[in-house]
């Protein structure tokens, strides 16, 4: 049977492509801000996030807003083809800022 040789068990390239890169992100206001306590607020950046999410085929799987109302708890999955940095800066922020 296995004649001892170690076997490549790496993912081929179109298997990878499908899966996703599960992250905890959390924006902080500057200044720790409390802008997120008029609902208002809450809907606006709900609904923008969602689109962008939607956009660019990035998962939420939850998202709340902190206790202190100056954060945002996000769990995304983000493909495999972004990089973390590209979807947080490019991609969420700037786009959140439009609507704020």
């Amino acid at each position: 049977m296995d004649s001892g040789t170690a076997t490549n068990k790496e993912p081929s390239a179109d298997r990878v492509s499908h899966q996703y890169n599960f992250q905890h992100l959390v924006f902080v206001t500057k200044y720790r801000y409390k802008m997120f306590k008029n609902p208002k607020t809450i809907a606006a950046i709900r609904s923008a996030l969602y689109n962008v999410a939607e956009r660019y085929k990035i998962s939420i799987k939850e998202m709340s807003f902190g206790d202190d109302f100056a954060h945002v708890h996000l769990e995304t999955g983000i493909p495999n083809t972004m990089s973390v940095a590209n979807a947080v800066v490019i991609k969420v922020i700037k786009k959140v800022k439009q609507v704020v």
